[in-house]
């Protein structure tokens, strides 16, 4: 796994649309990534069958394109689709459960982030 440094700039659009740009650098391998993304959140149905209440969760799904620039493969047009799951505790702050991310770039290889940092949880996620 090697490390990056992942900035995501968004503003909500609708109550359930969020438009971003995303910044993604791999400094070992002199690479980034700059995407714009489009970002859709809804709240998961209330199962029954679950011992606690899937309707506190938020799901998003995101999806992208823009380039991705490196000193020794140079640029090219490159692509995103994400997918997260976040349980809200307050108005503008969630605690992340899960978020992978799969960007590939044409001509290149393709890879998953792992935004979770770990395999199955991270930290706060916050909101403006």
């Amino acid at each position: 796994m090697t490390p990056a440094n992942i900035d995501t700039f968004g503003v909500q659009f609708t109550k359930n649309v969020n438009l971003a740009y995303e910044h993604i650098q791999i400094p070992s391998l002199s690479q980034r990534w700059e995407l714009g993304l489009v970002a859709y959140s809804f709240t998961f149905p209330k199962i029954k069958a679950l011992l606690f209440d899937s309707s506190n969760f938020v799901g998003t799904v995101s999806a992208g394109a823009g380039k991705f620039l490196s000193s020794e493969d140079g640029n090219h047009f490159a692509y995103t689709a994400a997918g997260s799951i976040t349980y809200p505790i307050a108005a503008h702050m969630g605690w992340q459960i899960l978020s992978y991310q799969y960007v590939k770039a044409t001509g290149l290889g393709s890879g998953v982030i792992n935004r979770s940092y770990q395999t199955a949880s991270t930290g706060p996620v916050f909101y403006f």
